[in-house]
């Protein structure tokens, strides 16, 4: 650090062969290379000597309109195997419910948008997932559909090309060989699949499509086919239902082919409605099958219907909102699940014309010190058990035991942009990290347990502008929580005396007249937490003196260093004497630290490695990462970079959903020098190591799932 003092009115001298520089979007990194340990050609091949497992997934897909029915109990008719099936990002999840435990399937290259688990008894333990359009250059990967055993994890069979623009819904037969999809197409192509390949490979083993037909424009939020006999002329019955409207369809076949009839459910037929139009269903959000034939759907209004093809046999006013999700039961009770918060439980009489409620929750469900919402999406069953499984919008998953009224969240999760990502540094307590998301809440995890030891929600007048965590970081000591938002705040917590987040000082950025607020985008504390530092859209980097014990803490400002361009990145030095930041015009500006008058002073040249010791991750540019940018991105296609405590393993997250491992320093970026890891279906913002150096901790922005993998080393 003298070193860089005493030249900092001259440029240092440095070697030509030392310096170097390489394309970063539209600007130019220039960098100085150390003198010793910088990689030669061959070494900066190598790939890294570790890699990573998924062991843990949080979230679950609750939020976009097509997270609805997408998550199941299943059972291997062999054994005592029992788990939840359901999907969150590009990953098929499998938990084990008692264990904790979670396999995963990870073929898809984007979000997968349905889910079906087959109950036909030849094949009881295949999966179907579909997925979105892929995110590819040319354009010529299109949604696909993959069949997947959900007990042994293997891909049993790839269908490409299924659909345009997303495979809606998935169904499969219980009696005959087909599986069924609908597409995101304007009028949502219905396709069979003929299942007489499955167990073929190669070319011969590609699953024909038998028969495709338009269904209708409206929203569809639901699909699902008959299990039971058929005693009329169709093959199969299915229930299409969505926005507006619900349809019951019959799939016929002859010796022209297959067709499909469409018909809509007539629910202005039941008198109540005639009496009065505004019962009418805006949108039918759940159905089930009744042993009958005939089914049982939910609306918005909370009303059950109990139907027969298109004709409603009769309505119950069933919750006080609206039906969120519907389940028929091997006992042929059916159970519903509405956001008024409840639970109920239903007997159907004989000729399908009145339902009885014989059982319900006495209070709505919540929980305690948690963000969870009772919002149904989607219900699974566990008729041994008797325990009720719900996914909620909230991207969250609850289990609900209807013997004792025990309730508890399995799958938890933020329900919106996760952007926010820090790990704990204090001992003992390495195994903690901490999330912040656009949905107004921090969660603190544990990664071993695999458990949120505290929520902390950020409460406002208006739940439509939730504050949106950006930013968060740990203070070196473990003992701190800084946390930044997109409307221009710094929060400053307390957290180990009682292992939950208390708000002790806050601060607001001043706001030019005439503008709106700007975000933070990055924050870190120097070595000895005696400053924390903010990137700030407003092109400015904050300086704060951190004071203060206990509870009460304060955060003094500095004059602010202005920017060309806002800073997205910043880097201590050890000793705390400079602060590096890379901008959105990608320039690494380099600033000199005074503590004793709290200013800063631009430093014009490049810093030597040799000079300077950096601490905590780096960049996402500079001499030591610049193999983590591939020569195709643009510059904000590279987003986080950690780095392990023994400076030996580097992973960064990038905007292709991929999460890379690179041995450090990183400069190849060839593929043979660094390991992929897909999951993510958007954007993996965050990445961060725990300093126990055993777990990688990844976000994925949109996709709202937070994975815990292992870091293996070899």
């Amino acid at each position: 650090m003298a070193g860089v003092e005493e030249k900092s009115s001259s440029a240092p001298a440095v070697d030509s062969s030392r310096k170097g520089s390489y394309r970063f979007g539209s600007g130019k990194i220039n960098f100085i290379k150390p003198s010793q340990g910088y990689p030669n050609p061959r070494d900066a091949l190598e790939k890294p000597p570790a890699g990573l497992v998924l062991d843990y997934a949080h979230g679950y897909q609750g939020k976009e309109s097509y997270g609805r029915g997408n998550m199941f109990h299943v059972k291997d008719p062999k054994s005592d195997t029992a788990a939840l099936v359901y999907h969150v990002a590009g990953v098929g999840v499998v938990q084990d419910t008692l264990a904790r435990k979670q396999k995963f399937f990870q073929e898809h290259n984007d979000d997968i948008t349905c889910i079906a688990v087959s109950r036909h008894p030849e094949r009881p333990t295949l999966v179907a997932t579909g997925q979105t359009d892929p995110k590819d250059t040319d354009g010529k990967d299109m949604p696909k559909i993959y069949i997947w055993d959900w007990l042994t994890m293997k891909k049993i069979k790839l269908v490409p090309d299924a659909h345009w623009g997303l495979v809606l819904r998935l169904q499969w037969s219980t009696k005959e060989d087909y599986l069924y999809s609908i597409g995101g197409e304007e009028e949502h192509q219905f396709k069979v699949w003929s299942l007489k390949n499955l167990n073929k490979k190669g070319k011969k083993g590609g699953l024909k499509n038998v028969l495709a037909t338009p269904t209708c424009k409206e929203d569809i939020y639901g699909f699902t086919v008959c299990p039971y006999a058929v005693s009329s002329k169709f093959k199969e019955e299915f229930l299409i239902y969505g926005r507006k409207k619900a349809y019951w369809a019959g799939l016929q076949a002859d010796k022209k082919g297959m067709s499909l009839k469409l018909k809509s459910i007539l629910f202005s037929l039941m008198k109540e409605v005639q009496a009065d139009k505004k019962l009418l269903p805006k949108a039918v959000l759940a159905a089930d099958w009744l042993p009958s034939g005939k089914f049982v759907v939910g609306d918005n209004l909370g009303a059950m219907y109990i139907c027969h093809q298109t004709k409603p046999l009769c309505r119950v006013v069933a919750h006080d909102a609206m039906i969120g999700a519907v389940i028929v039961t091997p006992s042929a009770n059916v159970i519903t699940a509405g956001n008024d918060g409840h639970l109920k439980r239903w007997t159907v009489n004989a000729t399908s014309t009145a339902a009885k409620a014989n059982w319900g929750t006495m209070q709505p469900i919540a929980f305690a010190d948690n963000d969870f919402e009772f919002l149904p999406r989607a219900m699974a069953y566990d008729s041994i058990s008797k325990t009720v499984f719900v996914g909620s919008k909230t991207c969250q998953i609850m289990s609900y035991n209807m013997n004792d009224g025990k309730s508890e969240i399995l799958i938890d999760g933020h329900d919106d942009q996760v952007w926010g990502l820090t790990t704990c540094n204090k001992d003992g307590f390495e195994h903690y990290y901490i999330t912040g998301g656009y949905d107004g809440v921090l969660k603190l995890w544990d990664c071993q347990e695999k458990k949120i030891v505290d929520t902390y929600e950020f409460h406002t007048d208006n739940p439509k502008n939730r504050k949106q965590i950006c930013t968060c970081i740990w203070s070196e000591d473990g003992m701190l929580v800084a946390a930044g938002s997109e409307d221009g705040w710094v929060y400053l917590f307390t957290w180990f005396e009682s292992r939950a987040l208390e708000l002790v000082t806050e601060y607001e950025f001043p706001v030019k007249k005439g503008r709106e607020p700007e975000g933070c985008s990055y924050m870190r504390f120097n070595a000895d937490d005696s400053i924390l530092a903010v990137a700030h859209m407003d092109a400015n980097l904050y300086l704060f003196s951190v004071a203060g014990s206990a509870k009460k803490w304060t955060l003094e400002p500095w004059r602010p260093a202005t920017h060309r361009a806002a800073p997205t990145h910043l880097q201590w030095s050890d000793d705390g004497k400079l602060i590096k930041c890379l901008t959105r015009d990608y320039e690494v500006a380099h600033w000199m630290v005074d503590g004793e008058n709290r200013t800063l002073r631009f430093y014009p040249h490049q810093v030597d490695p040799d000079d300077v010791n950096w601490h905590g991750d780096p960049l996402v540019a500079g001499w030591d990462v610049q193999g983590c940018y591939q020569s195709e991105w643009d510059g904000t296609d590279l987003n986080d970079i950690t780095l392990t405590e023994d400076n030996n393993i580097l992973a960064c997250g990038d905007d292709f959903g991929c999460v890379r491992l690179f041995k450090y320093p990183a400069v190849c970026n060839k593929k043979e020098a660094h390991r992929i890891y897909l999951g993510h279906s958007s954007f993996v913002v965050g990445v961060e190591f725990c300093r126990d150096n055993v777990h990688l901790i990844t976000c994925g922005g949109n996709d709202m799932a937070i994975f815990q993998w292992h870091l293996e080393r070899y």
